[in-house]
């Protein structure tokens, strides 16, 4: 469209508008081994016990945040200037802990996890590992020898697997009571049916996947009871 510069301004900056999406939906983060953390509680923390010995106080907590950030598939941002604020301005106002990184002089707009919207994405090959990371992180500190008391707290709401996990080992059924004891603030659980391999791929950067929004469409259900 060449006659597209001449345009009042007004006009264009409504037409970029119009090309964004209506809003930020929850996405995928592939499972990472070693999120799971062990730190003391301050004082000003729930859960903070004053007994006067600091070791009454360590808390094993999951740390989303090294899940990494996914780079918004927002395409104006390789248009011009223009097109670009826009864009930002958009993303400031859906979500303002977006930040922009620069990757081999590309500009990314990336998100991190939202614990209480976003999934993390466990294939079938990381499921055993994932249920059994934060159970056997007090054996690898010791703290099985010095009957260490302690907490644990995770903020992630939902999860996600393949459809596969369930059709290749029918014991997997089993495991999501294990599955619901360990991972107690789980309220979500998505079957993802058909992942492609490219699916949550790297950007170049280890800390960026690429965004993989959730669609949650309809068709055959999977019933488990407990």
């Amino acid at each position: 469209f060449p006659l597209f510069p001449n345009l009042p301004v007004e006009l264009r900056i409504q037409i970029w508008q119009n090309a964004l999406p209506d809003n930020i939906g929850p996405a995928l983060y592939m499972y990472k081994r070693g999120c799971w953390r062990h730190r003391l509680l301050t004082e000003s923390e729930y859960g903070y016990t004053p007994t006067g010995d600091e070791n009454d106080n360590w808390v094993l907590e999951f740390c989303y945040a090294l899940l990494g950030d996914s780079q918004l598939n927002i395409t104006l941002l390789f248009v011009n200037s223009e097109a670009r604020d826009v864009a930002l301005a958009w993303a400031a106002k859906q979500a303002p802990d977006t930040r922009i990184v620069e990757k081999d002089s590309l500009m990314m707009l990336v998100r991190p996890f939202k614990p209480e919207s976003d999934a993390i994405y466990v294939t079938v090959d990381d499921w055993d590992t994932f249920l059994g990371e934060e159970s056997e992180l007090p054996y690898d500190l010791g703290w099985d020898r010095i009957d260490r008391i302690y907490g644990s707290h995770c903020a992630v709401t939902r999860l996600a697997v393949p459809e596969a996990l369930f059709r290749q080992k029918e014991d997997h059924w089993r495991c999501l009571t294990d599955l619901f004891i360990s991972w107690s603030c789980v309220e979500t659980l998505y079957i993802v049916a058909d992942p492609q391999p490219e699916m949550l791929a790297s950007t170049g950067d280890e800390s960026v996947l690429l965004r993989c929004e959730i669609d949650e469409v309809q068709g055959p259900g999977l019933l488990w009871k407990s």
